[in-house]
């Protein structure tokens, strides 16, 4: 069994004033891998001076602002931000200690497949932003979410649903809408 410092694990990390890119960046040189969950926004990019009717552009932004997912051991992690001082812990409270978040490996998988499906259907909600009530625990078993775990969210007045996967402390993704025959209940 490796020692807790060792164990290659994914941290939950932030990196405010929105240098979540300038973070991964700074990791990957270090041949540390990260995820920054990013959708594709239309976005006005307004320039000083110029008239206010500018065209729509498409742009790959986050979904998360300050947010970045650092897959090393925490030893490495904490060697890399001796160089990347902005990058900071995401923390959570366990015992009376603060302790950095780590993120399972499953529902990692789960957060990383829903992201790279580039839907723009899909929804991101920050802790408290949405009420989960306790709903029924389902695998989707068919389309571009096939294999994801979650819970079954039904949106009020429509004949549709989402599946939420929940990451503790950080929030919560919502697949784009799913006819329920693309859904087992475990």
């Amino acid at each position: 069994m490796q020692p807790q410092e060792e164990r290659i694990q994914w941290f939950a990390m932030s990196a405010p004033y929105c240098r979540e890119l300038k973070a991964r960046e700074a990791l990957e040189e270090r041949g540390i891998e990260t995820f920054i969950a990013m959708q594709w926004r239309n976005v006005r990019r307004q320039r000083l001076g110029a008239p206010a009717t500018r065209p729509l552009e498409r742009v790959l932004m986050p979904i998360i602002h300050n947010l970045i997912f650092v897959h090393s051991s925490r030893s490495r992690i904490q060697e890399a931000k001796l160089q990347i001082p902005f990058l900071q812990w995401r923390t959570m409270s366990y015992e009376g200690r603060n302790v950095p978040m780590v993120v399972p490996d499953y529902q990692m998988d789960a957060f990383i497949k829903i992201c790279n499906t580039r839907n723009s259907d899909i929804a991101f909600y920050a802790p408290g932003e949405m009420e989960i009530k306790p709903g029924t625990r389902v695998r989707i078993i068919g389309g571009e979410f096939s294999g994801i775990e979650g819970v079954l969210l039904k949106q009020k007045g429509k004949n549709s649903n989402r599946v939420v996967v929940e990451l503790p402390n950080l929030g919560s993704l919502a697949t784009a809408t799913l006819p329920a025959d693309l859904l087992e209940i475990l």
